[in-house]
């Protein structure tokens, strides 16, 4: 290539690039002049027809301006093709342009359709409603990028919170508060940051009770805000402005906070009172500012002024206090444990002296004055208290625990009434209280050898595991209610008419202490060492209610006549003890041995844990004993015991045994015997009614007079059974055997004897009013005399032959009256074997405490006028028409009811005897 044609090309390439050159202008001219404000123009005008119009020109003519500048280099067909090109990507690139804008158009369309849902949902009155619209705003704000936008939806937030849970509005439930919190204030160290701190403003709004723990609240507007109860552990309160907030029991434990930001709290003592055209001008409402029950713990309050500050329960657990002032500040209950560099010169003059229930556990008080200070309930546990002065303190209640360095010559200085004080732990040797007041003082593991007690007041003190070397306790007043001596050595002391009520003497050495007239209810000796049953003789009433003498020696002792109500017994031999008339009710007899003890009189009523083991084992004699409702001695062995008006109603003796026993005038009533066996039992005017006998053994058994009435006695045997003059009425005897019983002058009105067996029974006199007999059993049983009362309905029929009338009548077959005596006849030899009879059985029952003679004289007074009434031979009377003669074979019998019901009693007494 020569030198010429090298020089043409370069040529044609500066010209090429100041073409390229001019071309760079004119887009930039394009973009300037023409894009720009065509894109404002489609802003305003929303018209793409128009800016698409423009610029299509405009791109037209830069095309062309680009064809001019390339015609030297380019043929007419090169420069024809990028035109076309250069033409189909502009439009290409507007046509994408347009599909962008008008996509941007549409999301910013749902964006604040979306906004606008969301806050028609908050202004809802449905909690859940509300907390779907909030929820809504918080993911708006996470896809806005702009801090105008986000702080606008956080201002939603506040607006809502200040005019729905104001201070004076609580529209809104907490739960919805913590919600909407949570959402709105982040937590310190989070992720991402939507809403700075800085934009919070929440004055005036009601968070009480919210968790705002570890969060960020630097900056934040809570002037006038309701704090109680919030938390505030380790939040951020940087530069929050607290102005007349309202702070009680928050808790700002290890928050970033100022001691300088809570001196503008709210004065609550003008909380809700009004001054409605009051002249408040020159009105000093300086009154003290409110920290109550806040918690501070953790916090650098040094330096800080909280003078006349009600710092009422305010937990400083660990907080930095050098240089506190607390002048006139009101402290009860506030808690100072582990607090840092507080010194008792701080304290001087908190108000009124009153340091009620502050706690100064662990703290370093030496020679510190609280001379005159209310001290009461105030905790000085591990304490160091050297030097320190008390001189007219009041300290009931206050807890000495463990207190380092105390000694009994600082407390001696105290005021006197030192009720409820704790002194656990400390040595109070030689020590000088007399006259204080120590009622309820806790002296467990005190050193008080040598102490003096002179007429102190020792009620529910306790003296647990204390040294009581040479004390004298019963130089104390006599009034030691509660007090608690378990362990202790007080061998020989002397408690005479001492109150000893609810005292504990758990393992304590009793030998030789006296006792005499003392009172000891409620008392407990539980495992107390050498107590002799003697020094009990002579106590007060004889009154040990509520006490517990578990695991004691008390054999051979005399408790006769004591109260023993409600007292824990277990574990008690009370082998061979005399126990009359002893009450035992709802005593504990857990273990509790009776081995030949007496216990005649004896009241067991609702006892716990006696079982009839123990009792089978006692004195025979149990006359009179009180066992009281539903006392179960089922298959108990009570054979020859004498009974003699025991009070057993109700009691469980199913297959007891108590044959041969004395239960004359005993109470049975509703007791459950079934299957029992009573051979032989003196049973004469004793109270069965409705008593369950059923297949009870009742052979030979005296029941001269007894109250049977209702009484279940289906299946039970009764041979020869003496009932001369027993009230049977509606007594359910079906199957029963009666044979050679003796029911001369009973009464068995109503009774139910179907398919009862009354061979050769003696029922002279006796009413049988309604009685049910089909089916019985009747060969030579002895109805002289009987009577029905039927003779009122049945005309011109004399009494015998009313009775006869009313035997068939019951019955659709005739009864077996084969050999059976009916003869109304009675000879005048009759009539003196009956008054002999008579005046047997009254003699008897004369002797049966609890029963009514009288009422058994005046049924046999009605006995003797019906046999009076039926003098004259047997032969003259004639049987009623009606009374067929001979035997009838026992098929012709109605049968079918008898068996029936007999079916029913059996199947009844097998389901009761599984249920049990």
């Amino acid at each position: 290539m020569n030198k010429d044609q090298k020089y043409n090309i370069w040529q044609r390439f500066k010209d090429l690039f100041g073409r390229l050159y001019i071309l760079q202008v004119c887009m930039f001219i394009w973009t300037q002049c023409i894009r720009k404000p065509t894109e404002r123009l489609y802003s305003c005008y929303n018209t793409s027809i128009v800016y698409n119009v423009i610029v299509f020109s405009v791109s037209i003519g830069i095309v062309v301006v680009l064809g001019f500048c390339l015609r030297d280099f380019l043929t007419l067909d090169e420069l024809l093709t990028l035109c076309v090109i250069l033409i189909t990507a502009i439009i290409s690139f507007m046509l994408m342009l347009e599909q962008h804008r008008v996509a941007e158009a549409q999301e910013k369309s749902n964006t604040e359709q979306r906004y606008n849902n969301a806050i028609s949902q908050i202004e809802s009155k449905r909690p859940g409603v509300v907390r779907i619209g909030f929820k809504n705003l918080h993911q708006l704000a996470l896809e806005y990028k702009s801090e105008y936008k986000r702080e606008r939806i956080c201002d939603v937030f506040c607006d809502y919170l200040k005019a729905e849970s104001g201070v004076l509005n609580n529209g809104v439930s907490p739960a919805t508060v913590q919600f909407i919190l949570d959402l709105l204030i982040e937590k310190k160290n989070g992720k991402e940051i939507l809403f700075l701190s800085e934009w919070l403003d929440l004055s005036e709004v009601n968070f009480k009770g919210a968790d705002l723990n570890n969060t960020n609240l630097q900056g934040a507007q809570l002037q006038g805000a309701n704090l109680s109860d919030v938390k505030l552990e380790e939040a951020d309160l940087r530069n929050v402005k607290l102005d007349n907030a309202i702070l009680q029991r928050a808790n700002f434990k290890n928050a970033n906070i100022k001691v300088d930001q809570f001196y503008q709290i709210k004065d609550l003592n003008l909380e809700q009172h009004y001054f409605m055209e009051s002249d408040t001008s020159n009105g000093n409402f300086s009154k003290s500012k409110s920290l109550e029950g806040v918690c501070l713990a953790g916090l650098d309050l040094s330096n800080g002024k909280f003078s006349g500050f009600s710092l009422k329960r305010v937990d400083f657990q660990g907080a930095d206090l050098e240089g506190v002032i607390l002048d006139d500040a009101e402290l009860q209950g506030a808690n100072f444990m582990g607090a840092n560099n507080l010194t008792v010169a701080q304290l001087k003059k908190v108000k009124d002296s009153n340091l009620n229930g502050v706690c100064f556990a662990g703290l370093d008080l030496s020679n510190g004055d609280f001379s005159n200070f209310n001290l009461k309930e105030a905790d000085f546990q591990e304490a160091d208290l050297e030097g320190v002065i008390l001189d007219k303190a009041e300290l009931q209640g206050a807890n000495f625990k463990g207190a380092k360095n105390l000694k009994a010559a600082q407390l001696e200085k105290a005021n006197s009434n030192m009720e409820g004080v704790c002194l656990a732990g400390l040595d109070l040797s030689n020590g000088n209280f007399s006259n204080f007041n120590l009622k309820k003082a806790d002296f467990q593991g005190v050193d008080l050898e040598g102490i003096t007690l002179d007429d102190a007041e020792l009620q529910g003190a306790n003296f647990t595991g204390a040294n009581l070397t040479a004390a004298q306790l019963d130089k104390a007043k006599s009034n030691m209610e509660g007090v608690c001596l378990a362990g202790l050595d007080l061998s020989n002391g002397n408690f005479l008419d001492f109150n000893l009520k609810k005292a504990d003497f758990q393992g304590a050495d009793l030998r030789g202490v006296i006792l005499n007239n003392a009172e000891l209810q409620g008392a407990n000796f539980t495992g107390a060492e050498n107590l002799n049953t003697s020094q009990f003789e002579n106590i007060k009433e004889l009154d040990l209610t509520n006490t517990t003498l578990a695991d004691l020696d008390l054999n051979d002792g005399d408790f006769s006549g004591f109260n023993l109500r409600n007292a824990n017994l277990q574990g008690t031999n009370f082998n061979a003890a005399k126990l009359i008339k002893t009450n035992f009710q709802s005593a504990d007899l857990k273990g509790v041995t009776l081995d030949k003890a007496e216990l005649q009189g004896a009241n067991f009523t609702n006892v716990k844990n006696l079982i009839a083991a123990q009792l089978e084992k006692a004195n025979k004699n149990l006359e009179n004993v009180n066992l009281g409702w539903r006392f179960d001695l089922s298959n108990s062995n009570f054979s020859n015991f004498n009974l003699k008006g025991a009070k057993l109603n109700g009691a469980n003796l199913k297959d007891a045994k108590l044959n041969n026993a004395q239960l004359q005038g005993a109470n049975l009533r509703e007791a459950q015997l079934q299957g029992a066996n009573l051979r032989e039992a003196q049973l004469q005017g004793a109270n069965l009614f409705e008593a369950q006998l059923q297949g009870a053994k009742l052979e030979n058994a005296q029941l001269q007079g007894t109250n049977l009435k209702n009484a279940q006695l289906q299946g039970a045997g009764l041979w020869q059974a003496q009932l001369q003059g027993a009230d049977l009425y509606n007594a359910q005897l079906q199957g029963a055997y009666l044979g050679e019983a003796q029911l001369q002058g009973a009464y068995l009105g109503e009774a139910q004897l179907q398919g009862a067996n009354l061979d050769n029974a003696q029922l002279q006199g006796a009413n049988l009013d309604n009685a049910q007999l089909q089916g019985t059993i009747l060969q030579d049983t002895d109805f002289s005399g009987t009577y029905s009362g039927c003779d009122y309905f049945v005309k011109n029929k004399t009494f015998l032959e009313s009775a006869v009338f009313r035997l068939t009548d019951k019955s659709d077959q005739p009864t077996d009256l084969k050999n059976v005596v009916f003869s109304g006849g009675v000879t005048n030899n009759d009539l003196p074997s009956f008054t002999r009879k008579r005046t047997d059985m009254e003699n008897v029952l004369t002797n049966i405490k609890y029963y009514n003679i009288d009422s058994f004289k005046e049924e046999m007074d009605e006995v003797k006028k019906i046999l009076e009434g039926n003098k004259g031979d047997p032969k003259s009377i004639p049987i009623p028409n009606g009374v067929i003669k001979g035997k009838y074979d026992k098929d012709k019998g109605n049968m079918k009811t008898v068996i029936k019901d007999l079916k029913k009693i059996i199947n009844d007494l097998a389901a009761l005897k599984k249920s049990n």
